[in-house]
C-alpha cells in the first residue's frame, strides 16, 4: 500500500527564513518546503517521522513522530516556528512560593515553552511598525537595540506575544522556569548574588544587552535582574 505525506509549516515569516521539513525514512528524505507532497510512501514502513530544519530568527518545532499512512491517502501535518529563541521547559511539579524551605503549594505544569531572554528593543520594535504603534519611550535611550525593551504595558507586551504567535506565561510557569529546576534556591543559580550573576542594584547604571550573564539551569537569561517582565495571569 502506498500514501502520500505533506506537511505544512506556519508562520509565512519562517518560510521567507527557510524553515524546511523533511522524513527521516521513507523514499525521499530530502529536505522540502512548505506544501511539498512526498508520493509513494509504503504503508510497510509504518511510523514515520518528520523533523525540521533551523531558520534563523526562529525556534523549530519538535519532530511530528507516529506519522501512518494508509493506501491512496495524503497523511498531512503541520509545523508552527515561534520567533525568536525559545527553551522547551519539560512539564512537572514543584513548590510554588517556597521560601527557605517553608510556605508554597504544590503546582503541576505540562510541558511548554519560553523565550530564552527578553524581548529586545530591536525586536518591539519590528512589532511596532507592523502593527502601527509607536516604540514607547526607552529611559536609556536606543541606541543600544538589544537591550530589553521597557515602558510596556500589560497589554502591549500581550499583543506582542501574540503577534509572535506566542502567549505570555502564567505566574506559576514564569517561577517554574526561573527556578531553573532549583526547586528551594532564592535565586535562580543558588543562594547567594553577586554582580557577575545578574544585573542588579544598579551597578551598570540601566539594563544591559539580553543574555549578557549565565543561563540558568533551563537555558533562560536574566530570570532575575535586568527588568521586570509580564505574565499572563
Amino acid at each position: 500500500d502506498l500514501g502520500s505525506v505533506t506537511v505544512t509549516i506556519t508562520p509565512a515569516g519562517a518560510v521567507s527564513a527557510g524553515a524546511q521539513w523533511r522524513m527521516t525514512a521513507g523514499p525521499d528524505t530530502g529536505w522540502h518546503s512548505t506544501g511539498f507532497v512526498i508520493p509513494n510512501v509504503s504503508a510497510a514502513g509504518n511510523p514515520y517521522t518528520v523533523t525540521f530544519q533551523a531558520a534563523a530568527g526562529w525556534t523549530t518545532p519538535p519532530n511530528i513522530t507516529k506519522i501512518t499512512v494508509t493506501n491512496g491517502a495524503t497523511s498531512t501535518h503541520s509545523g508552527v516556528y515561534l520567533m525568536g529563541t525559545m527553551a522547551l521547559i519539560p512539564g512537572g511539579a514543584f513548590q510554588m512560593g517556597i521560601y527557605n524551605g517553608a510556605g508554597g503549594h504544590p503546582v503541576t505544569l505540562s510541558t511548554y515553552y519560553l523565550d530564552a531572554r527578553e524581548v529586545t528593543i530591536d525586536e518591539y520594535r519590528i512589532f511596532c511598525t507592523n502593527t502601527s504603534r509607536t516604540l514607547p519611550m526607552q529611559p536609556w535611550g536606543s541606541s543600544n537595540p538589544l537591550r530589553p525593551v521597557v515602558n510596556v504595558t500589560w497589554q502591549d507586551a500581550a499583543d506582542y506575544a501574540t503577534w509572535a504567535g506566542k502567549r505570555l506565561p502564567t505566574e506559576a510557569e514564569w517561577e517554574y522556569a526561573a527556578r531553573g529546576f532549583r526547586d528551594d534556591a532564592l535565586y535562580p543559580w543558588g543562594d547567594s548574588i553577586r554582580p557577575a550573576n545578574a544585573n542588579y542594584g544598579n551597578p551598570a547604571g540601566s539594563p544591559v544587552t539580553v543574555g549578557s550573564y549565565p543561563a540558568n539551569g533551563a537555558g533562560l537569561s536574566d530570570m532575575a535582574g535586568n527588568v521586570a517582565e509580564w505574565c499572563r495571569d
